[in-house]
């Protein structure tokens, strides 16, 4: 099967709208049929995991996360997200990595700076 590519896009921009106009489950389904589609898009897998987040689904956000992260290792926003949800689940140490990593492949991402941040006030022990 031949993919054309403006089909994948037009479920993905269908999705973004729908997220954007807070229709979630119409979102989801658009932006799974893209990667129905196209599995290795890169950009579906974080605009999923993204959805997910805001549904509060941290595990199948997390799923979308990793798969972004294995697609392109390279981008320091793929570790952001990852880092992101790694921090709601409480995965502290895995956290920390991530957004060292962002940190590491883009040293001005202020988004890691001050996640990573939190996280380590997270563990600092309580004074009292």
């Amino acid at each position: 099967m031949r993919l054309r590519p403006g089909l994948v896009e037009a479920h993905r921009n269908l999705g973004l709208a729908l997220a954007t106009q807070g229709d979630l489950l119409q979102a989801i389904g658009e932006l799974q049929e893209v990667l129905r589609l196209n599995p290795d898009f890169t950009a579906a897998h974080t605009n999923l995991g993204s959805v997910y987040l805001r549904q509060g689904r941290d595990a199948e956000a997390l799923t979308e996360f990793a798969a972004a992260v294995r697609l392109a290792p390279a981008i320091a926003l793929t570790h952001d997200n990852l880092g992101l949800v790694l921090l709601r689940l409480r995965r502290l140490p895995e956290a920390v990595t991530q957004f060292q990593e962002a940190l590491r492949l883009d040293p001005g991402d202020a988004t890691a700076k001050s996640r990573l941040v939190g996280v380590n006030a997270l563990n600092k022990p309580d004074p009292h």
